[in-house]
């Protein structure tokens, strides 16, 4: 499980971005007996019961104590992501801890030559490639890679996924699907390490409804 945080913490501490237009978006969870539901950026995210879902303050916690990495403590590494343009919104995983999804807030960034911001897919292509030639740099094998239009609660968006492996064994399949809410791209990230947890999180993911 750790390398599916430090994975998803990277990715925030990584990029460069420049101010929304609109306030971050929030979340909000309440928990049933059959369920969790986070409700943000216009949708409505059931998780399973047993899942552990986490928002604000609790979700850097959550990260440091996994993986201290670089910084002092929990503010230090949230400081890092917001002055990196990025907050995370809604931290979800399996009691197995071999499935995680998190849905983030990042700060549109603009061209360097013409100072105008990059669309909506020109950004997500852009993080796609880059994931890609990554991945392949280190000398994994990528499998089940693609990127599309695509529509998720109500929201249009660009999905972006790829599974990692050496030879024939699986180390982590990755989505992510970005869309614009309230003057800001969001990101829904998805990251597991078993072709089960691969299968719980899609279901996770069709089963996202618009509020």
């Amino acid at each position: 499980m750790k390398k599916i945080i430090t994975a998803a913490a990277a990715f925030l501490t990584a990029i460069s971005l420049t101010a929304c237009s609109g306030s971050a978006p929030t979340a909000t969870v309440k928990k049933t007996e059959s369920s969790v539901q986070a409700v943000t950026c216009g949708m409505n995210i059931p998780f399973p019961a047993d899942w552990e879902v986490l928002t604000g303050d609790d979700i850097y916690d959550k990260l440091f104590e996994n993986s201290p990495g670089n910084f002092a403590d929990a503010k230090e590494l949230k400081k890092s992501c917001e002055n990196n343009g990025s907050s995370y919104i809604v931290y979800a995983a399996d009691p197995s801890r071999t499935a995680l999804i998190s849905l983030t807030s990042l700060k549109k960034i603009p061209d360097e030559n013409t100072g105008e911001s990059l669309s909506l897919e020109e950004y997500a292509r852009t993080n796609h490639n880059d994931s890609l030639l990554g991945w392949q740099i280190d000398g994994y094998t990528l499998r089940n890679t693609g990127f599309e239009n695509k529509t998720i609660g109500g929201a249009d968006g660009w999905e972006s996924r790829c599974e990692v492996s050496t030879d024939e064994t699986l180390i982590m399949g990755q989505s992510e699907f970005m869309f614009e809410y309230s003057g800001c791209f969001c990101s829904l990230q998805v990251y597991y390490q078993t072709p089960d947890a691969g299968e719980q999180t899609a279901g996770i993911i069709s089963g996202i409804s618009a509020v």
